[in-house]
């Protein structure tokens, strides 16, 4: 079964860092690497995070087109530390690709969740770190990727690039 994180994006926006009916969710930083965004441990965290799947996939789209990572069987997975990250279109040693991944380029004024889940273990069930971000172009053309911001008092900012704000927006 292939799981669509981009409808409950209620979820996702609720929390810095709680236990969920999903699991266990964190928020994670969106940096960009090589003009491409990367999902990112952030800094202050306690422990290394062994990463088991990626997925990226356009939000309030309906049958949206997803890119997705898993750890191959077998393999050692990516244990990243606090401030690493994984870039949207890069395949690390150990990950394949899903065969149903057809993501290859992001759309400005679009909205997407980025999200990736810990190899579980006895302490580890169902952990995930998850964030939302939109893709703007900036002033000298090239591409930003606004992070949703979650305040402590349960509200987010939301960027302008918001595709519920943009829905006419190509």
């Amino acid at each position: 079964m292939k799981c669509h994180y981009g409808l409950p994006l209620f979820v996702i926006l609720s929390c810095e860092a709680c236990a969920t009916s999903l699991g266990w969710n964190g928020e994670p930083r969106v940096k960009v690497v090589d003009n491409a965004p990367a999902i990112c441990l952030p800094d202050d965290v306690k422990e290394d995070f062994p990463v088991r799947r990626v997925l990226l996939s356009e939000s309030y789209v309906k049958n949206s087109i997803d890119w997705e990572l898993r750890l191959a069987p077998g393999a050692i997975p990516l244990s990243l530390k606090p401030g690493e990250c994984i870039k949207f279109g890069r395949i690390p040693i150990g990950y394949l690709l899903d065969e149903t991944s057809k993501l290859k380029a992001l759309r400005v004024n679009a909205t997407y969740s980025f999200m990736m889940d810990r190899v579980e273990d006895a302490e580890h069930y169902n952990h995930f770190y998850s964030t939302a971000f939109c893709v703007k172009k900036g002033e000298e053309g090239d591409l930003e990727y606004p992070q949703y911001t979650r305040l402590p008092n349960g509200s987010t900012v939301i960027p302008s690039c918001d595709a519920r704000l943009n829905k006419n927006a190509e």
